[in-house]
């Protein structure tokens, strides 16, 4: 089974205390001038290319979770509502949010059509919304050129163009205890 796992954010540590969600040490600063993330950790034996599009999902969940806004809006395709809304408006879509983890649950499908590539990556997300602990399922639509002539290094990026997430559902401690 394909799985990998962002990283989780925590706007309050309190308020994910009670969720059974791994410990991560902050993440270093990056040296001055670099804005590049090192590569995702991957589960041992797996092997996922730098420009997958299941990295990208989890590295715009990793950027969030860093509160890294400017660059988690970035990987969001041009001309869609994210990346042209500003930044502040950004942050406060989030602020419902105290903590979240989200995962790739499968393989992404990955179709061309007139020279681009579109990718559907299924995600699960379960962390802390307003105070509830919640999961919600869905998938992560990206697009980018596929490799023909006249496309741009920058064009040839996944980019997010959608999350397509069902209704965020509660999780009660006793369905958390039947897992």
């Amino acid at each position: 089974m394909f799985r990998l796992l962002a990283i989780l954010m925590a706007s309050s540590p309190d308020a994910c205390a009670s969720a059974p969600l791994p410990e991560l040490a902050p993440p270093p600063p990056p040296p001055p001038g670099v804005t590049a993330l090192p590569p995702l950790p991957l589960p041992e034996g797996a092997k996922v290319p730098a420009q997958d599009p299941a990295e990208v999902t989890l590295r715009y969940y990793r950027l969030l979770s860093q509160i890294r806004y400017p660059e988690a809006q970035a990987l969001w395709a041009q001309g869609t509502e994210k990346r042209g809304e500003d930044i502040e408006a950004f942050r406060r879509s989030l602020s419902p949010y105290q903590c979240f983890s989200a995962e790739v649950t499968g393989e992404p499908e990955i179709e061309s059509a007139g020279g681009t590539l579109h990718a559907t990556v299924p995600i699960r997300l379960t962390g802390v919304r307003r105070g509830e602990r919640f999961v919600s399922e869905g998938s992560a639509t990206l697009r980018r050129c596929g490799d023909v002539p006249g496309c741009t290094p920058e064009e040839r990026r996944w980019r997010i163009t959608g999350l397509n997430m069902d209704v965020t559902r509660p999780v009660s401690p006793r369905a958390e205890n039947r897992r």
